[in-house]
């Protein structure tokens, strides 16, 4: 679909380029309110100015083409309008229709220079407003002249003559500025009101898509007045080929190149018009799937969430997610230990953010489907109207056309031949080949990997079983079927889930007092966090030819302050989990971290999960007031109380997780190493003391002593019976 894969590239450059650029002292905080606010506010802050700085170039393209050409033609006799001979048009229409595009091109000249930070949001954007408005006005008052008979604009007979594709150009050129400028007042209606700061600015890729399409516009228009000179043919007709050869449609005869020289031409003019458009599609792709999905995600995430905090039921102990996923809960949050009922949120919010994701894959689906449909049924119909007279086409034709064009197979037996028709092809094409590249591109995210599953799991249970057996596949598939909308108890198997939000198989009998205790959140995130740390020193601090523990205590022997060691381990091990997690920041998708990671980088910043005063229970509405504080936790500037399935939640965050995690490790380092480099002493101990990890440490040798003491025991035994066998034998 004309597209060479140059999207992420795109994405990947703007993105990096952002990054080093300056923001204002308030566009974070706008950023974030954006998806917390009203999403028409958000369309009128991001949406209306990508939308103007796109159509309003291709509404001055429509205006140039008004200009070039007389609006009135004579028809020969036996021929058609298309065949018609122009007629020359009065000094007042090309005289008003040239100030209409001094207007134009002040307005859009004005968008540029706004776009290189030349000229300020606040005085571009009246300049902006008031040239297409102007050049709106301008081209309705004159289709309006040329349409009445009164004016004596069209000559009698009116059977023997017709108003030219230019006459066509100009009334599309009109409703686009009209368009576009309206929308630009919704802009300032709304920071004038305050949902958005006045001077707000675009985004690269924004800016990006704008000047390519700029770029495009005039790559086919000089590209037309090339051909037309070469193949003789009228200026419109020459970008109506353009138009349909650079967008790969190939319509066909009558308008080939027929002269040598303009067969040689083509090669370089089609490889670099569809290099052009390619890029154009890809910025587009870029930000709608991307930078758009970003922004989708975000609300629904919040949405998901705010629906989930309010379905919890506290009499019947249920809590919704979806309409089909409803979990109960045998222990009430309040009777919870503080790490269990942190465990349990975590994971509510691993489920909200995968219904969220699911929700949002499919409403762009069928945003776009729609789109298209719409713009294939709608062309269809204006098709069928203008090419009723000179071809006699039924709506189907119509709509076998415009399938064929849409998708740029264009097999050329159905082509528009009327001065109405070809503009609105071009107008329509424009727009509506880059949304079916959206659409295909949305069906890659849900119905085609949808189809993918389908197919490995057809070979799971036929021909290709994998690991297990066909009949114990299809087994499964049948007793999932049968088990209905049911929520399996096993479904969180893998994780050392409590009882609590989330189901869990109850065990009969009690437990034993070590068995209880090995299953604690809380002893089990602190043994797996004193591992974490003794994994990272044992490379520093062991000697590998003695036991862990006897290793430690011959160090801890040593001369060397204890609060100088712990700092000595705290930064090193902040070093190491700082450069891990850096070479997770170019994983796509973005790493999604386990509670027992989190419990881990949490504890290495300085927050406890098992510290109940830093935790609150989650608001079941946004709070615009603290905008800026999402995704923050506590960012240790100030303590803040957070949940994880709250506005301050880290899975909250605009940014990856993996990125949020590298902050806040590099934060941390730097103020350790500045704390260090100025001598001042520390608040508290760090988080986890070199004491701790040698208890820990001489328990589990202890443990092994005794295993390996036992074993050799058994060994012995073994032994001294096979030794009697042999004896007795």
């Amino acid at each position: 679909m004309n597209d060479p894969g140059t999207a992420e590239p795109i994405s990947e450059i703007a993105a990096d380029i952002e990054k080093n650029m300056p923001s204002g002292p308030n566009q974070d905080t706008e950023e974030i309110m954006n998806f917390l606010k009203p999403s028409r506010w958000w369309f009128a802050s991001t949406g209306v100015p990508l939308i103007a700085g796109t159509f309003g170039p291709i509404a001055s393209f429509f205006s140039i083409c008004a200009l070039v050409q007389p609006w009135r033609s004579t028809i020969p006799p036996g021929g058609t309008e298309a065949q018609g001979v122009d007629i020359k048009d009065p000094h007042w229409l090309i005289a008003v229709n040239a100030i209409s595009l001094v207007f134009a091109l002040i307005a859009n000249g004005a968008l540029l220079l706004n776009m290189a930070r030349r000229l300020a949001l606040h005085i571009a954007q009246p300049i902006i407003i008031v040239g297409w408005f102007m050049s709106g006005f301008m081209l309705i008052g004159l289709v309006a002249a040329a349409s009445a008979r009164s004016t004596g604009f069209r000559p009698n007979p009116p059977e023997a003559h017709a108003l030219t594709q230019a006459f066509y150009y100009a009334i599309g050129a009109a409703g686009l500025y009209c368009i576009v400028a309206g929308l630009m007042i919704f802009t300032v209606v709304g920071a004038v009101k305050g949902h958005y700061e006045k001077e707000f600015t675009l985004t690269t890729a924004q800016r990006t898509l704008m000047l390519q399409t700029i770029g495009f516009l005039m790559y086919l228009l000089l590209g037309a007045l090339v051909f037309k000179s070469i193949e003789k043919w009228k200026y419109l007709d020459a970008v109506f080929w353009a138009d349909f050869t650079l967008l790969t449609i190939g319509l066909g005869a009558p308008l080939t190149p027929k002269t040598a020289l303009g067969q040689a031409l083509l090669f370089p003019y089609a490889i670099a018009g569809i290099l052009s458009i390619g890029l154009v599609i890809g910025s587009v792709r870029s930000l709608v799937l991307q930078r758009g999905k970003e922004k989708m995600a975000a609300r629904f995430l919040e949405k998901q969430r705010e629906k989930t905090v309010r379905s919890i039921d506290t009499e019947k102990n249920t809590i919704k997610v979806s309409w089909f996923k409803k979990y109960h809960f045998q222990e009430k949050a309040d009777t919870m230990s503080e790490p269990r009922r942190r465990e349990q949120e975590f994971l509510l919010m691993r489920k909200i953010e995968e219904q969220a994701e699911n929700h949002q894959r499919w409403i762009a689906l069928l945003v776009s489907t729609s789109a298209t449909l719409a713009l294939w049924l709608v062309g269809a119909a204006v098709f069928y109207v203008t090419e009723q007279f000179d071809q006699k086409w039924t709506y189907f034709q119509a709509l076998y056309f415009s399938f064929t064009s849409l998708t740029t197979i264009g097999y050329g037996d159905y082509e528009p031949v009327s001065n109405s028709g070809k503009p609105f092809f071009v107008l329509w094409t424009i727009i509506a080949v880059p949304t079916l590249t959206v659409l295909i591109s949305h069906m890659g995210d849900t119905i085609i990997r949808g189809f993918t599953d389908a197919v490995i799991w057809a070979g799971t249970v036929t021909i290709l079983p994998g690991e297990s057996r066909a009949h114990e596949s299809l087994q499964r598939v049948f007793s999932s079927i049968f088990r209905g909308l049911k929520v399996n108890p096993k479904e969180f198997a893998g994780t050392n889930q409590p009882p609590g939000f989330l189901p869990r198989e109850d065990n009969d009998g009690d437990a034993p007092e070590e068995e209880a205790e090995k299953g604690d959140p809380h002893h089990v995130m602190r043994n797996q966090i004193l591992d974490r740390f003794a994994e990272h020193i044992a490379d520093n601090e062991v000697d590998k030819n003695k036991s862990r523990s006897s290793s430690l205590d011959s160090t801890d022997s040593n001369n060397m302050d204890p609060d100088a060691r712990d700092t000595f381990n705290y930064v090193y091990v902040l070093t190491r989990e700082l450069v891990i997690v850096m070479t997770h920041l170019t994983e796509s998708p973005g790493k999604k971290y386990d509670y027992q990671d989190w419990a881990f980088f949490l504890k290495l910043l300085g927050q406890d999960e098992a510290d109940a005063s830093l935790h609150r229970n989650p608001n079941s509405k946004s709070d615009l007031s603290r905008a800026h504080e999402l995704g923050k936790a506590d960012d240790g500037e100030e303590t803040r109380v957070w949940s994880w399935m709250g506005l301050r939640s880290p899975l909250m965050a605009r940014v990856s997780e993996s990125q949020w995690i590298a902050d806040r490790l590099s934060k941390k380092l730097e103020q350790e190493l500045d704390r260090i480099r100025n001598g001042r002493k520390r608040d508290g101990p760090v988080p986890v003391t070199y004491a701790d990890i040698l208890k820990k440490v001489k328990q589990e040798d202890g443990k092994e002593n005794g295993t390996r003491k036992s074993t050799s025991s058994h060994a012995e035994l073994d032994k001294v019976n096979n030794q009697k066998e042999k004896k007795h034998q």
